[in-house]
């Protein structure tokens, strides 16, 4: 029977009432209820009734357990009186228990004036859909979709609920909406075409890229007078159409006439029935990448020329930077052959790139009296190779006081801390400085940030860190301007020596990216203290090489040793 030709009380009972309970519309309800976590039921225990499972005949049974949805049928007081074994299973609760329980007990969110609304709703309607989130035993709730009834048996009214789960629909219909919003703010641009190659979708970065207002004009277009060949919306259709996808960079045609250039990809849209039924594209605007790549083709011997240039300069700049480095140790006292020298000097240096950041120098400064400073200069390249010049160009000015390394490097800061000012510029040296008196037999030190150098003695065959804390005297060059350097002072005995080392040895990295460390180098000087003095320092960086499986130093690496072998005398 035609539904316009129906009493209107036949159609008012004909229709589905749909009341929807969700978190969204009872925020302060749920809100108190989740606060600490998923709300877990209060179940209302109530005297069971022995005939609470037998609602209907046996016909009917059969039919209510065999319902795909769960079943939940209530009296009109709201209290359970039958449920199938689906929504057992959906609940997670057992047959009698839930027999023993009300309505609004599975119900998320749902009180006693759930009822009154239900049964007002039924008494004009057929149906009322009720979109809820039920409550399992374990306190989680899932989404629902429950169509309610009147149901007359054995001369009683009850409500009959059939619950369908929703979880997986409502994921799906979540990853749709999430993939309709990720093709809404891609970068890239996506349409779709129809099999006549007229457009039926362009995203907003389509729209942007052709000039086009909005969806309904793009849907005035066809592929043809999207690209400056005509033929191309043809030729992308037969390839997809062989189940084969394409992809070309071609020369587009916007609105306006301007062209522009647009890495295209297509594939075949296919529907539920695997039917083809168009096309789907997508467009990343190249131009800037190609109109880079013609400015790079003219660039490319100025930029062949300039890294020559560079190179020569670079190899100046390093000659430069070798020759502020000492190429022959000073003797003491002064003229005496350099096997006979009271006070003898090694080195070892190796730069990580062409230009280093590490330095180290020999100060002469009586006959029986020498410093030995060395520093490691943040970073690498040109400007720590002028760094370290300038460093060169200090230690000569406060050669007057350096016979106290606290004062000496106090005043190197000042005025190292007074050029970076001046030239707006942030850089910071750390740097060890040991000041020998042979004729006192007084051994004076401080340092700026700079690795605990090492005391060694090859007469009581002994290696030991000089300072007797691990932390530096002070911190690093050019950080506080007005930060006092204290000196260390000890006595000094023939076979004692000074090895200073930058952090470029002890930070190179191993096997698992593990440091070198200070106790493998100081066990590398012990090993090797009985060698010469010229391969003294050459075999500790063979063992720390060894370290790194053939990687190498990844900074730059200076060591410099000062050993006594006499003192004056008189």
């Amino acid at each position: 029977m035609d539904n316009q030709n129906q009493p209107s009380s036949a159609r008012e009972s004909s229709r589905t009432m749909r009341i929807d309970i969700t978190p969204d519309i009872l925020p302060n309800k749920i809100a108190a209820k989740t606060a600490s976590g998923p709300r877990r039921p209060m179940i209302r225990i109530t005297k069971s009734k022995p005939d609470a499972n037998l609602v209907g005949d046996s016909d009917f049974q059969q039919l209510l357990q065999n319902v795909y949805d769960g079943a939940v049928i209530t009296d009109y007081a709201g209290h359970i009186v039958d449920v199938n074994v689906r929504l057992c299973q959906f609940v997670g609760q057992e047959h009698a228990d839930l027999c023993r329980m009300e309505l609004f007990d599975l119900l998320y969110g749902a009180d006693e004036t759930i009822l009154p609304m239900i049964r007002e709703n039924l008494a004009t309607t057929r149906f009322v859909l009720l979109q809820a989130f039920f409550v399992r035993k374990d306190g989680s709730v899932f989404p629902t979709e429950t169509a309610i009834n009147r149901l007359f048996l054995s001369g009683q009214d009850y409500l009959c609920f059939f619950v369908r789960d929703i979880t997986l629909r409502r994921q799906a219909d979540e990853q749709l909406r999430t993939e309709h919003t990720a093709i809404q703010l891609a970068g890239s641009g996506i349409a779709i075409s129809d099999l006549q190659s007229r457009v039926t979708y362009g995203n907003p970065t389509t729209l942007r890229m052709w000039g086009i207002a909005n969806q309904e004009q793009a849907q005035t277009l066809s592929l043809p007078q999207l690209f400056s060949d005509p033929n191309l919306g043809t030729i992308i259709m037969e390839v997809v159409s062989t189940g084969q996808a394409w992809c070309q960079e071609v020369q587009a045609v916007r609105l306006d006439g301007s062209l522009f250039y647009v890495q295209a990809a297509a594939t075949a849209n296919i529907n539920a029935d695997d039917e083809l039924t168009g096309i789907v594209l997508s467009f990343t605007d190249v131009t800037e990448r190609r109109q880079a790549e013609a400015q790079r083709e003219q660039y490319a011997e100025q930029l062949r020329i300039r890294n020559a240039e560079m190179e020569a300069d670079l190899d100046m700049a390093r000659d430069v930077q070798l020759a502020l480095l000492p190429r022959e140790f000073p003797t003491f006292p002064p003229g005496s052959p350099p096997g006979e020298s009271l006070l003898k000097f090694n080195h070892f240096y190796r730069p990580s790139t062409t230009l280093g950041g590490d330095f180290f120098y020999i100060l002469p400064i009586s006959e029986h009296q020498a410093g030995i400073f060395a520093c490691d200069v943040m970073g690498h390249g040109m400007r720590a190779a002028l760094i370290t010049a300038i460093m060169r160009s200090m230690l000569e000015e406060l050669k007057p006081i350096a016979h106290d390394p606290g004062l000496f490097l106090s005043h190197m800061n000042r005025e190292f801390m007074t050029i970076m000012r001046d030239a707006e510029e942030f850089m910071f040296v750390s740097a060890s400085y040991v000041f020998f008196d042979l004729e006192n037999k007084r051994l004076a030190y401080s340092d700026a940030g700079h690795p605990n150098p090492l005391l060694i003695n090859r007469i009581r065959k002994t290696v030991v860190p000089l300072r007797d804390r691990p932390e530096p005297l002070g911190p690093a060059l050019g950080i506080m301007d007005k930060h006092t350097f204290p000196t260390l002072e000890r006595p000094l005995h023939v076979g004692d020596g000074i090895l200073i080392y930058t952090d470029g040895i002890t930070e190179a990295e191993g096997p698992g990216r593990e440091q070198y460390g200070e106790s493998r180098l100081l066990a590398s000087a012990r090993k090797h203290l009985a060698t010469s003095p010229d391969t003294l320092l050459a075999s500790m960086a063979a063992d720390t090489e060894a370290f790194t499986k053939g990687t190498g130093f990844d900074d730059d690496v200076c060591m410099v040793v000062a050993e006594v072998f006499g003192l004056p005398k008189g």
